[in-house]
């Protein structure tokens, strides 16, 4: 496969960005351990667990737009795609469907959004799939081409 211009620019841009996500978000599970969050750190939860979506969400795009030529606009679409590929299997695509409808809430529905979920979703950790996510997709990216 040929890669396009300009995409590992972007691979090592997203990277750089996906590691400041995970260190802010883990510091943000430290101090949820010891105490609640205030209400600047759990808004701040909000919009890394937002960004850090978003950008894997982009990687997916990239993914999907290599191997097939173009990717559709629709998140979920593109990792059916890649489900339809054998790049992930179909547990996968349900958490992600999942992950997706979290971050649809965050963009759409920020007034009513379960602040019991995101308070959860940090103190368990459970954004760590995002990162491994977002890095399994560089790795491929940057093996395919």
């Amino acid at each position: 496969m040929t890669i396009p211009e300009g995409l590992m620019d972007y691979l090592f841009s997203i990277e750089t960005s996906l590691s400041s996500y995970r260190i802010q978000l883990d510091d943000l599970n430290r101090i949820i351990a010891e105490c609640p969050l205030s209400v600047h750190e759990y808004n701040s939860s909000e919009r890394l667990l937002q960004l850090s979506t978003e950008a894997s969400i982009g990687l997916a795009k990239h993914w999907v737009k290599l191997i097939f030529g173009s990717a559709p606009s629709s998140a979920y679409d593109n990792l059916q795609h890649l489900n339809r590929a054998g790049k992930i299997d179909d547990e996968k695509l349900a958490l992600w469907k999942k992950i997706i409808g979290t971050r649809n809430s965050l963009v759409h529905e920020y007034l009513e959004i379960d602040q019991t979920l995101i308070k959860s979703i940090i103190a368990n950790k459970e954004y760590q799939e995002i990162f491994t996510f977002s890095q399994n997709i560089i790795d491929a990216l940057r093996n395919d081409a």
